[in-house]
């Protein structure tokens, strides 16, 4: 900032001077204040120069900071991307896991139920049989125990004699 202002007044300097006689524009500036403006300049040239110097490396610093704050969002952003696409894919092959054991389940039990009732078919069949064969024996037994009736109906009134037979 004092390198401006000390260029500000050696402008100021070249307003106030006055113009030579044949000078054509020229104007006649005093030697010792110029070179007090000169020596200043350089004096203030170097602190200058170190201040801009500090600004910039500071602004060198800030920027890579803010490079470095940027990475690491962009690679956070990009793991939690891979995260994502990976909890998505991993739902996905649980989801068709989970379908194929659905499938193969669906069709155990398909295959369970079939035999299940493939066996309880057999099964009443079975009983069936039995109770047909046990109640054909019913009927034999009943009409064999008929026809033991009959014929010792028949030997009894053979035997007795007619009054005892006919009880009419």
């Amino acid at each position: 900032m004092r390198v401006e202002s000390l260029l500000d007044e050696m402008d100021n300097m070249i307003d106030r001077a006055k113009g030579t006689l044949f000078g054509g524009g020229k104007k006649a500036l005093d030697a010792e204040e110029l070179r007090r403006y000169i020596d200043d300049l350089r004096l203030a040239l170097p602190n200058e120069l170190r201040i801009a110097k500090t600004i910039i490396s500071d602004q060198k610093n800030i920027l890579s900071e803010a490079q470095s704050e940027a990475d690491g969002i962009i690679r956070k952003a990009e793991e939690r991307a891979r995260q994502l696409v990976n909890q998505e894919e991993i739902v996905r092959t649980a989801t068709k896991m989970a379908m194929e054991k659905k499938d193969a389940a669906d069709a155990r039990a398909k295959v369970i139920r079939k035999t299940a009732e493939d066996y309880a078919e057999k099964t009443l069949q079975d009983v069936e049989n039995i109770m047909s064969q046990r109640l054909d024996d019913i009927r034999r037994a009943k009409q064999s125990l008929n026809n033991r009736r009959k014929a010792s109906a028949d030997t009894v009134s053979e035997e007795a004699p007619a009054d005892v037979v006919s009880s009419d």
